[in-house]
């Protein structure tokens, strides 16, 4: 994926996106992966959408553990994560039945000061359903 034969063009951000969305829609986590340490090889600028496109990617297979860690990287290169990738973390624990990790990371986006929406009321209420 370092360059498109035949032709002299470079994938950018947009590119490696595109295509860890595609390894989201079939729960591809292994290759989401691949494709942002790609992405990092060469040289194309890391950012929440890339790795929020990679933790959806685990999210859809219930991947908590890469998911929290795509999460906690984005902290310790220095940027910051938003509500959609705080959801798509609390989603990935709640698929794999980590509720108490997915209500802590429900927790941890409002001490972000982060807005809580819809998705992170549903990653929250999910498993308190399940528990009845």
């Amino acid at each position: 994926f370092s360059t498109l034969p035949g032709l002299a063009l470079h994938p950018d951000a947009v590119a490696f996106g595109a295509a860890m969305t595609a390894c989201e829609a079939a729960a591809l986590w292994a290759p989401a992966l691949g494709l942002l340490s790609a992405a990092r090889r060469l040289g194309v600028e890391e950012s929440v959408v890339l790795h929020g496109a990679a933790a959806a990617a685990c999210a859809r297979a219930a991947e908590w553990s890469k998911a929290l860690a795509l999460l906690r990287d984005l902290s310790r290169n220095g940027q910051a994560a938003n509500a959609i990738m705080f959801n798509t973390t609390a989603a990935a624990c709640e698929r794999a039945n980590h509720w108490a990790r997915a209500l802590a990371l429900c927790a941890e986006l409002r001490e972000c000061t982060l807005r809580p929406d819809g998705a992170t009321f549903a990653a929250a209420a999910s498993p308190c359903e399940r528990g009845r």
